[in-house]
């Protein structure tokens, strides 16, 4: 009994990553930069993107990295470190003249190692991809463990217009490396050591929280099916405070656009495209993913779903599994495809777009994404499993 559970478990889970794959290839967007959604019961719906960045006031709160680059191999031998180098392409006398100094600092395991800036700035990517690969699960390897994500996979037009100089930019291009479907980049401290001005130090640290959201927009006129917007984006007058804005906008003669974040329940409408409050961290903690995704139609959120415990439990009790077609609210889990484990969760909004935060960090802001660009973010070396789940009636 057990097998075939997990049998239709696996089923489940590949139905839904193949529907969700035939959205992988990007939309074109229209000549001003606007893109058309698959038509559905969500309406006409179009979007375009916007790049956040964490205001002043937030990152004067985060402390600035090193300019100092340190790799932490917590539980290697000395052995194990030198062939870790060696696979990564580091000469002997590299990792000799790096050792040395590491140990005038650390002469016992777990072993902590600063390499010149220069070593870092001459791996290839490949290289940087290998040992990057082996720092990245431990914490204490702050920017390896969570590296930034260049969204739009292109250096130059992600850190448009930030400020940062042209030499700042193409030295984070020739640093970037891939991890899954993702381009990431790992080298702030030796960023910057190369930075010679407090005000570039500045805009660099503040670009670094560049976090990409869209806009979204519904189309209506007076030949929209307004019974069936009302009905997707109620989710059967779940969410009943919006009734009364559809009334009053079905009876405009003129064609109309709405942004979406109208239509959205009290919490995400009132935290959609904002950092954190300080507020949300009085207790010591700001929201993930998982407070995000559970609080979706509550007026008041509950601080208890920051317990990964009581969330599996509420939704044990209160969630069923959700089947094609996908409604407002849904819940997605994205699962490692090799421990099972949750890495993410969010809220499906329409077509492939989603409602999100991605860490617990106050530098990262609640956003919508598209679920392929979601899926990138969370890729390790095989692309992660999606589960979906629907509350019961």
């Amino acid at each position: 009994m057990m097998r075939i559970l997990v049998l239709l478990l696996l089923l489940f889970t590949v139905s839904v990553e193949r529907s969700f794959a035939q959205s992988d290839t990007p939309p074109s967007p229209s000549s001003n930069g606007l893109f058309s959604c698959k038509p559905g019961p969500w309406g006409d719906l179009d979007y375009y993107y916007v790049h956040l960045e964490a205001p002043d006031h937030i990152v004067d709160l985060v402390a600035a990295p090193s300019s100092r680059t340190s790799w932490f191999f917590p539980g290697k031998t000395l052995e194990e470190v030198k062939a870790i180098l060696t696979t990564a392409l580091i000469t002997r006398e590299e990792q000799e003249a790096m050792l040395e100094e590491a140990l005038q600092f650390q002469l016992n395991p777990p072993y902590r190692i600063f390499p010149p800036t220069e070593i870092v700035e001459r791996m290839n990517p490949l290289s940087r991809q290998a040992l990057y690969r082996e720092l990245r699960p431990w914490s204490e390897n702050r920017f390896f463990h969570r590296p930034v994500i260049i969204e739009t996979g292109n250096v130059e037009s992600w850190f448009a217009d930030s400020g940062l100089s042209a030499e700042t930019i193409s030295r984070i291009a020739r640093m970037t490396y891939r991890i899954g479907d993702s381009l990431a980049f790992s080298d702030v401290s030796a960023i910057l050591s190369r930075i010679s001005t407090d005000h570039e130090e500045r805009e660099f640290l503040k670009a670094l929280t560049r976090t990409r959201s869209l806009v979204l927009r519904l189309k209506v006129s007076q030949e929209s099916d307004f019974e069936s917007l009302k009905n997707y984006w109620s989710v059967g007058k779940k969410s009943k405070d919006i009734l009364p804005f559809f009334e009053s906008i079905s009876q405009t003669p003129d064609r109309e656009t709405i942004d979406v974040i109208h239509l959205l329940p009290p919490t995400p409408r009132k935290y959609l495209n904002t950092f954190p409050p300080l507020s949300l961290g009085i207790e010591g903690q700001f929201p993930g993913s998982l407070w995000t995704t559970m609080n979706f139609f509550r007026y008041s959120p509950l601080i208890d779903f920051d317990d990964p415990e009581y969330s599996k439990a509420f939704v044990r009790k209160f969630y069923e599994t959700a089947e094609q077609p996908y409604q407002f609210g849904d819940i997605i889990l994205i699962n490692d495809p090799v421990s099972g484990r949750t890495s993410h969760t969010c809220n499906y909004v329409a077509d492939d777009i989603v409602y999100t935060k991605n860490g617990r960090s106050i530098l990262k802001p609640f956003v919508f994404m598209k679920l392929s660009d979601m899926l990138s973010l969370y890729s390790t070396e095989a692309r992660p499993a999606i589960e979906v789940w629907r509350a019961r009636e």
